[in-house]
């Protein structure tokens, strides 16, 4: 999925977050921030449809972007020019600086603009998960399980959030258990953060939750 599709939507959900805080990725395919020139009122709670439609279109279109990036990846590794070079890097690069500035925003911030709109970001969350585990270091990935685990809470969210942990752990299964093994200090936080994901689960007596978060 090109870049500039992924960037209009992008900036429609960024203004969910408002000063959310810095996203994890850092630029578009000019080199600069996604910016956050979106119509101002779909910050505005009775336009939250703007924003759920908006995450669902980016989650439904998730595979082909996650296709698109892991051939750059696959090519650089290879060694070989990618004819989706620009596209796909930039493609990564928009959508990390998206999940970053969501999650720095913290799941209560996506809740009260209603409960769908979490559950449209777990979901977004889960569906990019490949991309992560490409682009983003392991603090960033503990980062979006912990802002999934405080998703489970809110029963509107419960099932993506459960879901989307499991694709972000299975995802990021093989780097976060090299960074654990090399990192003491990460080997900690990772247990922790699985851990809260688990309590999460089980506090809701949700087998669909718990199922998925313990299969992650």
């Amino acid at each position: 999925m090109r870049a500039g599709y992924l960037e209009k939507l992008a900036e429609v959900i960024m203004s969910v977050e408002g000063n959310g805080g810095a996203g994890v990725g850092t630029s578009n395919r000019g080199g600069t921030p996604y910016n956050n020139n979106a119509t101002a009122t779909a910050t505005n709670n009775h336009q939250w449809e703007m924003v759920e439609a908006s995450l669902y279109c980016l989650t439904a279109v998730s595979r082909e972007a996650c296709a698109r990036v892991k051939s750059v990846s696959n090519a650089v590794r290879g060694g070989r020019d990618s004819p989706v070079s620009g596209d796909g890097t930039a493609t990564a690069s928009g959508l990390t600086q998206l999940a970053g500035m969501i999650c720095a925003g913290g799941a209560q911030s996506a809740s009260g603009r209603h409960p769908l709109v979490l559950s449209g970001v777990a979901s977004f969350l889960g569906g990019y998960s490949a991309i992560w585990a490409l682009s983003c270091p392991p603090p960033s990935i503990l980062q979006i399980l912990s802002y999934l685990s405080l998703a489970i809470a809110v029963p509107a969210a419960m099932e993506a959030a459960g879901k989307s942990v499991r694709s972000v752990a299975i995802a990021s299964a093989s780097m976060l258990s090299s960074a654990a093994n090399s990192t003491p200090e990460l080997y900690d936080g990772i247990s922790a953060t699985l851990a809260q994901a688990m309590d999460a689960a089980l506090a809701t007596g949700n087998a669909k939750a718990m199922n998925n978060v313990a299969e992650g």
